[in-house]
């Protein structure tokens, strides 16, 4: 049943993310998903693509940076596959936007990732 939530979430930001409510929780909900035993099942449906183009599409929404950096770390430490994927999705431009982002736009400026 878990693994049908990874992908109920993945198909609804897949098609609703540029809807910036959609895009801050859903990037809060793939987080639960991010770490083993769901992080295989997030790269295979193509998470990676849909966390860089939800935080592509969001680059001023804090939160979808915060959450996205978050899953895209986690997916990185705990699935083979992920860095790869992370960089042939263009994920070094926007992962280096969202960090430098972080240090002028932070709340409080204590973004931790």
């Amino acid at each position: 049943a878990e693994a049908g939530g990874v992908k109920v979430m993945v198909d609804i930001i897949r098609r609703k993310a540029k809807d910036r409510l959609v895009a801050k929780w859903g990037c809060r909900a793939l987080g639960n998903f991010a770490a083993p035993p769901h992080a295989e099942k997030l790269c295979q449906l193509g998470g990676v693509a849909v966390v860089l183009r939800t935080m592509k599409q969001h680059p001023l929404e804090f939160e979808v940076q915060r959450k996205g950096l978050n899953i895209l770390k986690a997916l990185a430490m705990s699935h083979e596959d992920a860095p790869t994927s992370i960089v042939e999705h263009g994920g070094v431009d926007i992962l280096l936007a969202a960090i430098r982002a972080s240090f002028t736009d932070a709340p409080n400026n204590d973004f931790e990732v």
